[in-house]
């Protein structure tokens, strides 16, 4: 089905970000580029603390905008399995942050 084919590229998408780690940096004055890079080093930092799992299911959700269902027929996993995934994920971004 269409969404699912499409669910899976993002996916690949997500794997692909994950594998070359490459930032671009679009032109703004100095100032906001070393506070860009500054809060896109710390996201890069949080999300290093996840398993690969709960990584992929937020990139999926947060940057890519998939739905919980979209979530799991592209990671082939039960809609619980995204949610619990989620939600740690989430609180481990939360701690990693402070707050």
């Amino acid at each position: 089905a269409f969404p699912s084919w499409l669910s899976r590229i993002a996916l690949n998408v997500c794997y692909k970000w994950q594998r070359q780690k490459k930032e671009t940096t679009e032109v703004q004055p100095e100032h906001a580029v070393v506070e860009s890079e500054e809060s896109g080093l710390d996201m890069r930092a949080a999300l290093a603390e996840l398993s690969y799992k709960e990584r992929n299911a937020l990139l999926l959700r947060e940057y890519i905008g998939l739905s919980y269902d979209e979530i799991a027929d592209a990671m082939n996993i039960p809609l619980g399995t995204v949610r619990s995934r989620l939600s740690k994920a989430r609180e481990r971004v939360r701690k990693f942050f402070g707050a």
